[in-house]
């Protein structure tokens, strides 16, 4: 990263430089983005725009720091679950351990496939809890780091590890599931790492000034 960091950037913002605030948002546009249109591709445009107003009000709030861009996918996520439960019809909160993307929106989608050889992976990704989906997406696409992760999340710290290797070992078994070949899927990590890889470097459509 060049320039000022994040903290500074909100430090500056705070004081009343309003073009401080846009470079912050710009920074982290392309990746609040691109968590949407994973998903919910309809309205990504939207609940981008949702996010960064929320940044807007929650301002003060914000922590400094490395901890601002964790803040900002807090934000998204709460905002993912709340369309979701509305776009569901379901009064009662979602549970992003035992609901997966796939069982809130059953048609199928194809942001994520960015790639043909990436089709098992986006199965599986789809059918996991939307719980540790979310968490694959942040650790691996957007690259946040254990206390980023943390905070995103708001789950304990002691808990981010043993979540992700769980989330893993699921995502390895459904893809083993959904293979019509008998051949053992390869290594799921390093297939997250190679869509991980595919999707910051996508060129998407729509994705504003923050590409």
């Amino acid at each position: 990263m060049t320039g000022p960091d994040d903290g500074e950037l909100l430090a500056r913002w705070r004081d009343g430089d309003r073009a401080a605030g846009s470079d912050l948002f710009e920074r982290h546009f392309r990746g609040v983005y691109m968590f949407f249109r994973s998903k919910v591709a309809d309205v990504a445009d939207d609940l981008t725009q949702q996010t960064f107003m929320r940044c807007v009000q929650a301002r003060d709030d914000l922590r400094t720091g490395s901890e601002v861009r964790a803040y900002i996918f807090a934000i998204a996520r709460n905002l993912l679950v709340d369309h979701l439960r509305r776009n569901a019809r379901r009064p009662d909160p979602v549970d992003l351990e035992a609901t997966s993307l796939a069982d809130l929106a059953p048609s199928p989608s194809s942001a994520m496939a960015i790639r043909e050889q990436h089709q098992l992976l986006v199965q599986g990704l789809r059918r996991l809890p939307l719980g540790l989906q979310i968490l694959l997406e942040l650790a691996y696409v957007q690259r946040l780091r254990g206390p980023e992760l943390a905070i995103a999340l708001d789950i304990p710290l002691g808990t981010v590890r043993s979540r992700l290797r769980r989330a893993i070992e699921q995502l390895r078994a459904l893809q083993s599931e959904l293979a019509a070949s008998p051949h053992p899927v390869r290594s799921t990590t390093t297939d997250l790492q190679r869509w991980a890889a595919a999707i910051r470097e996508a060129k998407t459509d729509g994705e504003g000034s923050g590409s």
